[in-house]
């Protein structure tokens, strides 16, 4: 696992931005700029600098959790499966919350801040998740005794897909829109426009949105979204980007 996502990381990602760049540059496109990629690329070091601070932490809070676990499920690819598949639906309803709640908003907002839709956006991610969020995500696996090693799998799944659903480069995929999460549908979710606000949820599977009711069709025509915060931008200093959501909740300012 730790090899896999360790190549992903440092050979899959920056291919991948570097080969959306060239796109962009090829299509004129305003896909990437100098000042808000210097803020994405840190508020992603802060990242891995909290995930590293907060792993000892994690392993103590899941071995503490462990013992009130109801099962012992085997490691198999149908627990893997099904494991997946209950992170993906506690994941909507974590992201729906999070755009649902105020103070969860606050942390949330990292993430929207981001006026242009790349894949380096994607690692806009709020410093306080690895300590309050990654835990309440993968809780219910634990406590239903999944093994560690898949419950830190389909979490790492997760997010290794929504990666690659932040792009303007891949068009409509009319044959997944619907069912498969697809960047189409995922960047409407990041638009601010009215019609897209508070939508598209889903990590994976969008069949959670179309159950619960939040799921619009990616039919907006190319250039026609805008993206961002609705509050307008937030600059981009990496720590007032992570933090400002909550400053402004605490003082009662619109976040």
């Amino acid at each position: 696992m730790e090899t896999w996502l360790r190549i992903f990381l440092v050979v899959v990602v920056p291919a991948c931005v570097m080969l959306e760049w060239l796109w962009a540059r090829r299509t004129g496109r305003d896909v990437y700029e100098k000042g808000e990629t210097l803020g994405t690329i840190g508020v992603a070091v802060g990242m891995r600098i909290s995930r590293a601070l907060a792993l000892p932490f994690a392993l103590a809070f899941y071995e503490a959790v462990r013992p009130w676990a109801l099962f012992e499920l085997p490691a198999t690819i149908g627990t893997f499966l099904v494991a997946l598949l209950i992170m993906d639906l506690v994941y909507y309803w974590h992201h729906r919350l999070s755009h649902e709640i105020p103070v969860l908003w606050a942390i949330h907002q990292t993430h929207h801040s981001a006026e242009r839709l790349n894949l380096l956006a994607s690692a806009r991610l709020n410093w306080l998740g690895p300590w309050v969020i990654q835990p309440v995500l993968t809780l219910p696996l634990v406590l239903l005794g999944f093994p560690p090693a898949i419950v830190v799998a389909v979490a790492s799944l997760d997010l290794v897909f929504q990666f690659f659903l932040h792009t303007e480069a891949i068009g409509r995929l009319p044959w997944l829109e619907g069912w498969l999460n697809t960047p189409a549908a995922h960047r409407v979710h990041h638009a601010r426009n009215e019609d897209c606000l508070d939508v598209n949820y889903a990590g994976i599977l969008v069949v959670w949105d179309r159950l619960f009711g939040s799921w619009v069709e990616p039919a907006h025509p190319a250039g026609s979204l805008d993206y961002g915060l609705t509050t307008g931008s937030q600059g981009n200093n990496p720590v007032w980007l992570v933090f400002g959501g909550l400053a402004r909740w605490w003082r009662g300012q619109p976040i």
